[in-house]
């Protein structure tokens, strides 16, 4: 109780902290990557991102499932002139591990590594068993303790059906929410996708409650749009308006 309180410090303010992880989840095809990639350009310039400050530093791309070419392309989309502290990765050796991770981290320093797709890095058999899950995380999570200053994003897919609590959303076990400081979920509707956080450590942001994204398809560049209660408020609010000017002057 007597030693000093250490503050948080954040790569992505209130969002993601050094020294630890997240997982962002969504299903297959809605902007994992594209959102990883948008994360990876902010942190490199030290950009805004959602409105947030980032702590600008080398970012590694890891990401096996990947086009070199498309990556390329939407860097560039972003606005990358080359000079950026981005370093991808499309060959990931069948046996990388821990040890290699580790080996990487101490080369380059990043401030963020992103693993894109989790399932690519971890020996798990089994994604429904929260043993093997947690046994499988935990090592990632103490390497970026370890080293106090990186912040290690993975993408994993949701489940088939949404769920009321966003933390039940990753596909598996329950162990992939536990395992991670902060949990983003990406969601696609008919007319928009939404993202929204659980979090380990919360500063005066909090969670970040489900917002509309706003995809500029010219720069490749998420930014944050309306609250998606607030959306819904108004589309809700069109259609009873709607409704009780087709029935005016009739009894219901």
């Amino acid at each position: 109780m007597d030693e000093p309180k250490k503050k948080v410090r954040w790569i992505v303010e209130g969002l993601l902290p050094a020294g630890g992880t997240s997982l962002l989840a969504a299903k297959p095809k809605v902007g994992k990557s594209t959102m990883a990639r948008c994360i990876a350009f902010a942190v490199a310039r030290g950009k805004r991102f959602l409105r947030r400050n980032t702590l600008q530093g080398t970012v590694l791309y890891l990401a096996p499932q990947e086009i070199e070419s498309e990556v390329t392309a939407h860097f560039e989309k972003l606005g990358a002139t080359g000079e950026e502290p981005i370093h991808c990765s499309f060959v990931v050796p069948s046996e990388f591990g821990i040890s290699e991770l580790q080996t990487i981290l101490e080369k380059y320093q990043p401030a963020v590594i992103v693993l894109d797709q989790l399932l690519h890095f971890l020996n798990v058999r089994d994604e429904s068993k929260y043993a093997e899950v947690t046994r499988a995380l935990q090592p990632i999570e103490a390497l970026a303790r370890r080293f106090g200053t990186v912040h290690v994003l993975m993408t994993y897919h949701a489940g088939k059906s949404s769920k009321p609590d966003a933390g039940d959303d990753p596909l598996g076990s329950t162990a992939f929410f536990a395992g991670v400081d902060t949990l983003l979920v990406l969601k696609r509707f008919p007319n928009y996708r939404t993202l929204q956080s659980r979090q380990r450590y919360r500063d005066e942001h909090g969670d970040l409650a489900e917002y509309i994204l706003e995809f500029d398809e010219v720069r490749g560049a998420i930014s944050l749009g309306a609250p998606r209660s607030a959306i819904e408020a108004e589309r809700i609010e069109a259609q009873i308006l709607e409704f009780l000017r087709q029935r005016q002057g009739k009894w219901f």
